[in-house]
């Protein structure tokens, strides 16, 4: 018997014979059977109702009658949907007793990608009937209204328009089958691991059960209408048509604002957003994309804290509770469900990382600034405003611990740290910095608050049971407060010193950090500050610091849990957790989510809207005249013979006089050229309501190529992130096949002695 065969065959064994290796195997047949018999399912298909509508006419919401009404016009006006690309079958169900009514298809923005007929006739019927009426799509359309109109003469009962899609797209089906298969077969692997290892079960698959559990609201058809939900929906799909017109990275999203453009990326870090991104790429619709990334952070967040606590000196059970209070916690749960900011959440998963580097660099004087470098580099590629948090931070503790930071150990280990992650952060640093100059001609000053008016009650830091989407640390954090404040004051304090020292650290940073996000930090003395006043007003709100407040304080419990395992059972102290932090924020989620929050999109659905905070635009510009932009020219001196935009990319072919221009239906943003037919640049200038204008010095007859090309500093930059990425992920490979190498040297050297 081969090697292989014989690994085989005590590979079933560990699975306690064949009959339950077939049952295993009939599951994956199972799971695979069933996507199977959904696949075919994989068409868009929407019901539109009288909620879904605004009638305009009859004393009846569901009907005109011809006595009720002596003019034609609008009976039902739909409610301006967006879909993408592709051809479509609409379908009313109605009866009429005349031939005069006729339903619509209107669209203000980009009608030309509409192909159909101004109207359908809606044929008498005797009784209830339908009819069918093709829809093609030649591009994403935005705000497609379907109209109902009432020709003036009989009566009308409309009961619902039914959309469906012609084109198949399987993206959700599959992918929802692949986490199914995934999870199955993580089951079937911590099973044969619990009969190896004497009934443990792996560490990871108690994270994957934490992050399955504290995302469970993902687990539906639909996404909640959360705070930010449109203005991060806008972004993931801006870098997906990014993508698809050619850039990389992106940094205009060519399909926002009515297709004129976005230069959100600049300012805001989207790096992990590129995540959804690919999966909307590959055939995911946004919303399962968005609730699969969002998986994936409770996961991210999962393991960054249990890494952490095994950093300071944790067991892997208290490891384990710190990483479930984390994902449980009020903040973290608040942030994701009812604000959508996915930025935020992502930065919540470094926070973890940069404690447990700064301890190691510090304190323990180890050359690892790897996880602080991770932490500050993943921070600052989501939410440049929890960077600011965290640097502030940092310079706190390193100001509280500055003979141990000036050791030469320390010091070269958070240098390095500094310099590492500014490199990998380079490409998306030197854009902003330079669009950051221009501030005073955007929106952004209207982004500043003041933030000593956006404090949070002190007495709802922990929240409660009383109802609202209160920004608090929640009650699962306040059990773990209690928990570390129990172990730190228990009897025998004189044991194990230093683990109580570092939860005493970790408690009282966590509850000075909660405390500077109420009334008790002097908010309007810093506001009054010259130099701080602009930073910290971009900050916005002060609650801001929940984020790692709740770091410091999971940690806290999580070591004062592995204290209190020396006393009781580690099995029950999980159990426990588990059951408390889940009955919380089961209440919360229940309570607030699925009774109170509407459904802002279903799977399939289309970006409902690419009109978001105008934050990043010039102060001039008017969003509204964008729906309707085209192409311009002036009155005489240009002949405009062809005009083609595919997102950033726009060809055209002109005949111009010396002074000419066009102004292309784009927002003229910084990296934007345009080039004639021998490659020479032509000017590009402000235009109307700030559109890209190019200018024409001399008389010129041929095509013009527009393209986003970004700068060239800029993609310097961009070489600099990847070959320093290169380069530290060659240095950790080296450096672990020499540990390896002297391990095994050891070994063999003891041997022969």
């Amino acid at each position: 018997m081969t090697k292989e065969k014989s690994e085989w065959f005590d590979w079933i064994k560990e699975c306690g014979n064949r009959r339950k290796l077939y049952i295993y195997l009939l599951g994956i047949l199972f799971i695979c059977i069933i996507i199977a018999l959904h696949l075919p399912g994989a068409y868009y298909h929407r019901a539109f109702t009288h909620e879904d509508f605004k009638c305009k006419k009859g004393t009846n919401p569901f009907a005109v009658k011809e006595e009720d009404t002596e003019s034609e016009g609008v009976f039902m006006e739909g409610p301006g949907m967006s879909f993408e690309k592709g051809d479509y079958l609409v379908t009313v169900t109605y009866a009429a007793n005349s031939d005069k009514n006729y339903l619509s298809f209107e669209t203000k923005i980009r009608s030309e990608t509409v192909e159909a007929e101004a109207a359908y006739m809606l044929p008498a019927n005797e009784s209830w009937g339908t009819a069918a009426i093709p829809l093609h799509l030649n591009a994403y359309t935005e705000k497609l209204n379907f109209n109902i109109y009432y020709g003036g003469s009989g009566d009308l009962n409309v009961t619902d328009i039914v959309v469906d899609g012609l084109d198949f797209r399987p993206g959700d089906v599959l992918a929802i089958g692949f986490l199914a298969l995934f999870f199955y077969l993580l089951a079937g692997y911590a099973l044969v691991l619990r009969k190896m290892r004497g009934g443990v079960f792996p560490e990871s698959v108690l994270l994957f059960l934490a992050a399955a559990l504290s995302s469970y609201p993902y687990c539906s058809g639909s996404l909640f209408a959360g705070d930010d939900i449109s203005f991060h929906l806008m972004r993931i799909a801006g870098i997906r048509d990014g993508i698809l017109s050619g850039q990389f990275p992106v940094r205009i999203y060519p399909e926002a604002f009515y297709g004129t453009g976005y230069n959100c990326s600049l300012y805001y870090p989207d790096f992990f957003l590129y995540i959804p991104a690919l999966l909307c790429l590959l055939g995911v619709s946004i919303a399962l994309s968005v609730q699969i990334f969002g998986f994936l952070i409770h996961l991210a967040a999962a393991g960054a804290m249990y890494y952490a606590a095994r950093k300071l000196k944790a067991s892997k059970t208290a490891g384990l509770v710190s990483a479930v209070l984390y994902v449980f916690s009020g903040y973290f749960c608040h942030n994701l469900f009812f604000r959508c900011d996915l930025g935020e959440s992502v930065a919540m998963c470094f926070f973890p990382l940069v404690i447990c580097g700064f301890y190691a660099a510090v304190f323990l004087e180890k050359n690892e600034w790897g996880s602080l470098c991770i932490g500050m580099t993943g921070i600052v590629l989501s939410h440049i405003l929890s960077a600011l948090i965290a640097a502030f931070l940092l310079l706190v503790f390193g100001v509280c611990s500055w003979k141990k930071v000036c050791r030469k150990k320390a010091f070269l280990a958070l240098l390095k740290s500094a310099a590492a992650s500014i490199g990998l952060c380079a490409w998306f640093l030197a854009p902003f910095l330079e669009a950051f100059q221009i501030r005073e001609w955007t929106n952004i000053a209207f982004m500043m608050k003041p933030v000593d008016n956006n404090v949070i009650e002190v007495g709802r830091i922990f929240g409660g049971f009383e109802g609202g989407h209160s920004k608090s640390l929640g009650m699962a954090l306040a059990l773990g407060t209690i928990l570390s404040f129990y172990c730190i004051f228990s009897a025998d304090r004189a044991e194990n010193r230093n683990q109580r020292n570092r939860i005493l650290v970790l408690l009282a940073a966590g509850l000075g950090t909660a405390a500077c996000a109420t009334a008790i930090f002097p908010w309007d003395v810093v506001m009054n500050s010259m130099i701080l006043h602009d930073i910290v007003a971009l900050i916005q709100f002060p609650w801001r610091l929940l984020g790692p407040a709740s770091a410091f304080l999971s940690l806290a419990a999580g070591l004062a849990a592995g204290e209190l395992l020396k006393k009781i059972s580690p099995k029950a102290l999980l159990s426990a957790v588990f059951m408390i932090c889940f009955t919380l924020f089961a209440f919360r989620v229940d309570t607030y989510i699925y009774q109170e929050e509407e459904i802002y999109m279903r799977h399939g659905d289309a970006l409902l809207e690419t009109e978001v905070a105008e934050d990043y635009l010039f102060r001039s510009t008017d969003t509204q005249k964008l729906m309707w932009a085209k192409p311009e020219i002036p009155e005489a001196g240009i002949e405009l013979i062809r005009y083609e935009k595919n997102g950033c990319n726009v060809n055209m072919e002109v005949s111009a006089q010396a002074g000419a221009y066009v102004d292309a239906d784009l927002l003229l943003f910084t990296g934007y050229k345009a080039f004639d037919d021998s490659g020479n640049e032509l000017p590009c200038t402000f235009g109307e309501n700030n559109r890209l204008r190019i200018q024409f010095p001399a008389a010129y007859e041929g095509k013009v190529l527009v393209r986003y090309t970004g700068r060239l500093r800029w993609r310097v930059t961009d070489g600099v992130s990847f070959f320093l990425l290169l380069f530290l992920l060659a240095s950790r490979i080296c450096r672990k096949k020499q540990d390896s190498g002297s391990r095994s040297g050891r070994s063999v050297h003891s041997v022969r002695i």
